[in-house]
């Protein structure tokens, strides 16, 4: 058995008035959540070969007439993208998931969090909040939600936060494949879920293409944005994609699946979950 946890959290900037961030926010609460407790820094470390990482943070978010995530970014590369501008006073959402084994660690910072902590931005302080918490999700892995079932018949998977999917055959590649395949965008979590037996990694991979099917309408809704990252414009899914369930598929399929969206919920899709990225939140509509 392995445990996940997912939390969404507030946060709160009391000092400068105005907060001009000209780079993609999760770094902001990256740098937070490492000052906090400087333990959770090996988890963000980069690990050429090694498994997935086992947190998932997310771009800050605002909710206002609805909810979206703050970064800069531009859907036309050749024009420079807009720069976020965060308020004192204005509560600003963000995403966690971690694996049982970072759960201790990051309570601790968002308990230090909580009473406040001061960062250096471009050499001048910023002092920020923690005001709320709520545990949105967890995840058994030898009991899976149902969030498919025989009386579904599609979902839409929102990707939040810009989604990086990665190539489930040739994962050494830098190459981004940026097509919403079900087997490209849920690779990672199928590499996770199999903790190193390959065998079940292709299982896992096949039957989440078996299951989930992309309408006619997928690269019209799933669109390509640019999003900027330490000074560079990078290229990453955005909008949504809305996946037909295959209707002649086993029970042991359909439960494979549910692991396969649960474990996407919390811990993100595709590549740079620990940065950021591919935040996904899944509608269900059924008969």
């Amino acid at each position: 058995m392995t445990l996940y946890i997912a939390w969404k959290i507030k946060l709160v900037i009391e000092y400068p008035q105005r907060l001009v961030y000209n780079d993609y926010t999760a770094k902001l609460l990256k740098t937070l959540l490492i000052k906090a407790n400087p333990r959770l820094e090996q988890y963000f470390q980069p690990q050429r070969g090694a498994p997935p990482k086992p947190i998932h943070i997310t771009a800050l978010f605002v909710e206002d007439t609805k909810t979206r995530a703050l970064y800069p970014h531009t859907l036309n590369p050749q024009k420079p993208p807009k720069l976020v501008t965060l308020e004192a006073g204005k509560p600003y959402t963000a995403y966690l998931g971690a694996r049982q084994e970072t759960i201790e660690e990051l309570g601790k910072a968002l308990a230090i969090l909580a009473g406040g902590i001061e960062i250096q931005h471009h050499n001048e302080p910023v002092a920020i909040r923690l005001v709320e918490i709520s545990q949105t999700a967890h995840l058994d892995t030898t009991n899976p939600p149902t969030i498919i079932d025989r009386k579904t018949i599609a979902i839409k998977a929102i990707w939040a936060t810009p989604t990086i999917p990665a190539n489930p055959w040739n994962r050494e590649t830098k190459h981004r494949p940026l097509l919403p395949a079900p087997s490209y965008i849920f690779a990672v979590n199928a590499l996770e879920l199999s903790q190193g037996n390959q065998r079940k990694y292709e299982k896992l991979i096949k039957i989440v293409e078996k299951v989930l099917q992309p309408t006619y309408a997928a690269l019209k809704t799933t669109k390509i944005t640019w999003y900027k990252y330490e000074k560079k414009l990078l290229p990453a899914l955005i909008g949504y994609t809305k996946y037909m369930i295959n209707q002649n598929i086993t029970q042991q399929e359909i439960e494979q699946a549910n692991l396969i969206l649960a474990h996407a919920m919390i811990m993100g899709a595709g590549t740079g979950r620990a940065a950021g990225f591919g935040h996904v939140k899944i509608q269900v509509f059924r008969l």
